[in-house]
């Protein structure tokens, strides 16, 4: 549930946004939301190593080797703040012309190189904060990441009003305000796990902050395992920008629908990655303490209650629709056009629900490098499908927004069948 409510603050920063930037028009909703999806996949190259570190943090806490885990964390913030610079610096170069080659429409690439621009200042506070919420989720302690997100949250949305509009003294910054209260929103959330992490007396079993002389063992191992994972998550958020490169060939209005079904879309998604974020934790953990008979009924219940969860949560989507996209615009020909897919992202939703605890089940045992094959796997088909109906259906904003199925449904079915294996109960980490 912290992790839940923790992820739940962290994307209403994504979401007040697209709220707030919608009241600037289509134009800046659509280059906000193509912008944040260029910037993440920047971004979770960061993420994936993340994910590699909080499962070596699990099953040295499993394993009871509290002490091992301090040096794990000063070298992923050795390693973490070299990526953040290095992203930085690709981000700064490349994006003027990749965004231009990419966007076909002026106003609206010019307006996404803007957000741009300004939100990779922010690129090495989520580099910081990624670490440190690895070992938080590594070892159980998750209560901080609600404290932190929501303050982070409530800072992001306090400075969009300001910063936007130009309200309380304030010049108006239009898109380029949007993307400077996520980053002071950054700035404050990793200087808070700093300062939590040393003035919590409980931590001092783990020995952190020490910051002993570069491990090249540590990172090359943290690496090994993480590696995987960072390069699925970069292929998974590549294939949303190839998405979106379809869309927007489709036209302003389906592109500013997408970035609001984007921005529902991951909203919702959120119980889904706290539950299976525990559930990689509870795994690593298990596996560490040798408990491998118990590894079933986790993954049984966290799929349970993730279905029950998304499944409450979608009926507003079901049978409110209309009134359900009004909180989020209030256009009303843009809401109509979003009717349809969000019955698609709805069923994509539920079906995510399972195969998305089902992933990070198969992750959480170590077995990185099978995961990086079910997403390849998986993209292969989702490429197929979209490719299929951009020459039979290319004008159906629904149609396109089906590939979540696909998507989600081949996802969980790899990830199953690689499971009833039983291969993953040898693996080392």
């Amino acid at each position: 549930m912290p992790i839940i409510v923790g992820h739940l603050a962290e994307n209403i920063i994504n979401i007040t946004d697209a709220i707030f930037v919608g009241k600037l028009g289509e134009q800046p909703l659509g280059a906000v939301g193509f912008g944040s999806l260029y910037y993440y996949t920047f971004v979770l190259l960061a993420l994936g190593l993340s994910t590699g570190v909080q499962i070596v943090i699990g099953r040295r806490n499993g394993e009871k080797h509290y002490a091992a885990i301090g040096p794990i964390v000063d070298n992923a913030i050795y390693s973490f703040i070299g990526i953040g610079i290095a992203l930085f610096i690709l981000l700064q170069l490349v994006t003027p012309f990749l965004i231009h080659a990419i966007i076909s429409s002026q106003n609206i690439s010019n307006l996404a190189l803007t957000y741009v621009n300004t939100r990779s200042y922010g690129i090495l506070f989520v580099c910081v904060i990624f670490v440190m919420r690895a070992f938080y989720i590594g070892i159980g302690q998750t209560k901080v990441i609600i404290y932190i997100t929501i303050g982070s949250a409530l800072i992001n949305i306090f400075f969009n009003q300001a910063l936007i509009f130009g309200h309380l003294g304030f010049q108006p910054m239009g898109i380029r305000g949007s993307a400077t209260a996520s980053v002071i929103a950054e700035g404050c959330a990793a200087i808070g796990y700093f300062v939590y992490a040393f003035y919590k007396s409980g931590n001092r079993i783990y020995e952190l902050f020490r910051f002993r002389k570069p491990d090249s063992g540590i990172t090359w191992h943290v690496l090994g395992v993480g590696a995987p994972i960072m390069l699925q998550r970069w292929i998974s958020i590549s294939s949303w920008l190839v998405f979106f490169i379809f869309i927007e060939k489709m036209g302003e209005r389906a592109l500013s629908v997408s970035a609001l079904m984007k921005s529902i879309y991951v909203v919702m998604m959120i119980p889904v990655w706290g539950i299976s974020s525990a559930t990689n934790s509870l795994v690593s953990n298990a596996m560490g303490a040798g408990r491998i008979e118990d590894i079933k009924g986790i993954a049984t219940k966290s799929i349970f209650l993730s279905f029950a969860i998304i499944f409450i949560i979608v009926q507003a989507n079901i049978f409110f629709p209309v009134a359900f996209l009004s909180v989020f615009n209030n256009n009303p020909g843009l809401v109509h056009d979003a009717i349809g897919p969000l019955r698609m992202i709805t069923a994509g939703l539920l079906i995510f629900s399972v195969s998305g605890v089902i992933y990070d089940t198969v992750t959480g045992t170590g077995s990185t490098r099978i995961s990086l094959y079910i997403e390849l796997i998986t993209l292969v088909i989702y490429f197929t499908y979209i490719a299929l109906v951009g020459i039979f259906f290319p004008g159906s904003i629904t149609i396109f927004w089906a590939s979540e199925i696909v998507y989600m449904g081949t996802m969980g079915l790899l990830g199953f069948l690689y499971l009833r294996t039983g291969k993953w109960k040898k693996v080392r980490v």
